[in-house]
């Protein structure tokens, strides 16, 4: 017979004492270095380029568009081109409009009419209200390709084809022009994590995603965890049937009841414990 004196094994009182702890570990884990930090630093760069930089040469070019200085305008072109794939901003409509306007200027000197009117057309919708400076002549061949340019490049809405949350031309969006050059950023996490400035026809690339250095270690934890618990309920429910089922004195009723509250507990602890775990190893992943 059971004495009256011993606690009887309950779960839920186990489970009340060790839910706190295993609500513990997801913040644990995100606390962790690197754990959910939001990328600042795109794809296959070393830093990330904030988009003053861009604004400060696109700036330059267009100072050096409106005096005519080819020579400045072709180098600060070049670097804005050497560092734009590591932007970690996203880019408005209008600032996406002075890239292709940039870019149909600098096709143009390379006497690449054709590439330089499709990212005209592309610079033109966008921003309809721009308009040439006064020191730029009336009359001249780039004047024309520019102002020919809707008429003469048509374009349809195509799929970009890649999972993920893009952004084109300044706008959330899945579908990218087929016949004009695009700007295409993709987002994880709220973060830019490439951009990419593609002529058409060109196919976007796309890394595949890293995981956090967190995700690894916690992953092993969790399942070591979690067959560490189902190991310990099995013994406490070995020892909770013969608990049950067979004749004891007070003093082995007593060690059995320890033995299975201490498992027991231990298996319950434990399960949770993964929970945590597993929760914190969900979280650090680097989702698309």
């Amino acid at each position: 017979m059971r004495p009256a004196h011993l606690t009887e094994f309950t779960p839920a009182l186990v489970l009340a004492l060790a839910l706190p702890l295993a609500l513990l570990l997801p913040s644990a884990a995100m606390a962790a270095p690197g754990a959910l930090e939001t990328r600042s630093t795109p794809v296959g760069c070393e830093t990330g380029v904030p988009f003053s930089t861009i604004d400060a040469l696109l700036r330059s070019q267009e100072v050096s568009f409106e005096s005519l200085e080819l020579d400045s305008f072709q180098v600060s072109f070049s670097q804005m081109q050497g560092q734009l794939s590591c932007l970690n901003e996203r880019i408005s409509t209008a600032d996406a409009a002075r890239i292709h306007r940039m870019t149909g200027i600098a096709l143009f000197t390379e006497r690449k009419n054709d590439q330089a009117a499709r990212a005209f057309a592309a610079a033109r919708l966008l921003d309809p209200a721009w308009t040439f400076p006064a020191s730029i002549p009336e009359g001249i061949a780039l004047r024309k390709v520019w102002e020919g340019s809707l008429a003469e490049q048509k374009t349809e809405v195509v799929a970009i084809g890649l999972p993920g949350s893009w952004v084109v031309d300044g706008v959330a969006s899945s579908r990218r022009p087929s016949e004009w050059p695009a700007l295409l950023q993709e987002e994880r996490r709220g973060s830019v994590y490439s951009t990419q400035y593609l002529p058409p026809g060109q196919v976007p690339s796309q890394a595949t995603p890293p995981r956090s250095p967190a995700t690894t270690p916690l992953a092993i934890a969790a399942g070591a965890t979690a067959l560490g618990g189902i190991t310990t309920l099995v013994i406490a429910g070995i020892n909770h049937g013969s608990f049950e089922n067979e004749r004891h004195t007070a003093g082995e009723l007593a060690e059995l009841q320890t033995r299975t509250n201490s498992f027991g507990g231990t298996g319950v602890g434990l399960g949770l414990l993964a929970v945590g775990l597993g929760v914190g190893c969900v979280l650090t992943v680097d989702w698309k």
